[in-house]
């Protein structure tokens, strides 16, 4: 996992993502950091390296109780902020996203639940309405980020510039 945050266009928040064990014992990744809008910022972000082979998460369906449709399951530990979980299906850098945002209680574990058929295509924050579909049989890289913004320049209503923390047991 390597950050992604807004110093790449003049902000100063900063993240960081390691491996952990917090005061239950659990192993945890943590990503966590401070999110501010100074310098025209207000995001920070970790993504995974480039997947290789990628994951074919058709798989995971299909051994899920049941198979049906594709669902990511989170297992995380936030403090209250809505953060969003990134799947991308090929190795352009700053190709197409797809996105979901999950809320998360603060200091409480939750499971949040994404379909497949939930996740936005963007760029950027941006809604790609020219997408394709997600390809779930190559699944190339995973993220979470934290932002300002929600989709389509409409603001995230729960954001708070400050300390962050997100713990992740499990995706």
């Amino acid at each position: 996992w390597g950050t992604l945050d807004d110093v790449v266009m003049g902000g100063r928040s900063a993240s960081s993502f390691q491996l952990t064990t917090d005061d239950d014992g659990l192993a945890v990744g943590r990503f966590e950091g401070v999110v501010t809008t100074r310098g025209g910022g207000g995001f920070t972000g970790v993504r995974t390296r480039t997947l290789s082979p990628p994951l074919d998460l058709r798989a995971a369906a299909a051994a899920a109780e049941g198979g049906g449709d594709l669902t990511v399951v989170l297992r995380v530990r936030g403090d209250g902020n809505r953060f969003k979980f990134v799947m991308r299906d090929d190795e352009d850098w700053n190709g197409v996203a797809w996105t979901q945002s999950f809320d998360t209680a603060a200091g409480e574990w939750t499971t949040a639940r994404l379909p497949l058929a939930g996740f936005v295509p963007t760029r950027f924050a941006r809604t790609d309405r020219l997408a394709r579909p997600f390809r779930a049989d190559r699944c190339t890289a995973l993220q979470f980020a934290l932002s300002k913004f929600e989709y389509d320049a409409g603001l995230n209503p729960r954001f708070e510039e400050g300390r962050f923390r997100l713990d992740v047991q499990s995706i």
